[in-house]
């Protein structure tokens, strides 16, 4: 769970580092602070609160890569037009 919320945090962070921005870093502090607090409180029994990690956290992490490789992948094509107009 914890190398989880860490990755999630990070890929957060890392998004359009070409920004430098307080909300990257806010935004990432406050999905780790949520994640980590939601799995702490145990609402449910400990062995569901297992296969909710299991299930939610792979997910959870391929969506915010899939968002951060959108974000790069534009972040490279306009770096690509930018580069093929001036040259």
């Amino acid at each position: 769970m914890h190398e989880g919320t860490i990755a999630i945090a990070m890929i957060i962070l890392m998004c359009d580092f070409s920004k430098r921005s307080a909300n990257r870093l806010l935004g990432a502090g406050l999905a780790a602070l949520f994640i980590h607090s939601l799995f702490n409180h145990f609402p449910v029994s400990p062995l569901v609160m297992t296969v909710l990690q299991i299930i939610i956290l792979p997910v959870l992490a391929l969506t915010v890569f899939e968002i951060s490789e959108k974000g790069i992948k534009s972040w490279l094509d306009a770096g690509f037009v930018a580069a093929s107009l001036s040259g």
